[in-house]
């Protein structure tokens, strides 16, 4: 079976450090990143370079656009930032097919936020283990 996995991230307005991360870190209003059919590589493209190339990372380290962007809720100050993820395959591997397929991190502070969406079952995890 091919998987496709594909993130848009939309950020509100404002300037503070959570947001949407580029493959180095830096800040960026969206970014692109296409899973490969067969393991953990992906294409990736963002607001500052718009040319779909394959990245150096894989979602496996966690040293990408993807995990850098997750990493601010896993090491954020949960006083300071809501957020909230969903998934129609939860991490007990349970099903709801009567449900629409629809799957994402939302987080945000008081300033800035993203929205992730992604077709990955069981993913993210509640606590960071990286790319199931």
């Amino acid at each position: 079976m091919k998987v496709l996995v594909c993130f848009f991230v939309i950020l509100a307005s404002g300037f503070c450090a959570h947001q949407c991360l580029n493959e180095n870190g830096e800040a960026v209003d969206w970014f692109i990143a296409l899973k490969a059919p067969m393991g953990t590589q992906y294409a990736y493209m963002d607001s500052n370079d718009k040319t779909l190339r394959m990245s150096s990372n894989t979602l496996a380290t966690g040293d990408g656009a993807v995990g850098k962007t997750l990493k601010q809720i896993y090491n954020g100050d949960p006083d300071n930032i809501a957020w909230a993820m969903y998934n129609d395959e939860d991490p007990s591997k349970k099903k709801h097919n009567t449900r629409a397929h629809s799957k994402g991190v939302l987080s945000f502070d008081s300033n800035r936020g993203f929205w992730l969406i992604h077709s990955t079952p069981c993913f993210p995890e509640f606590v960071s283990k990286g790319y199931p």
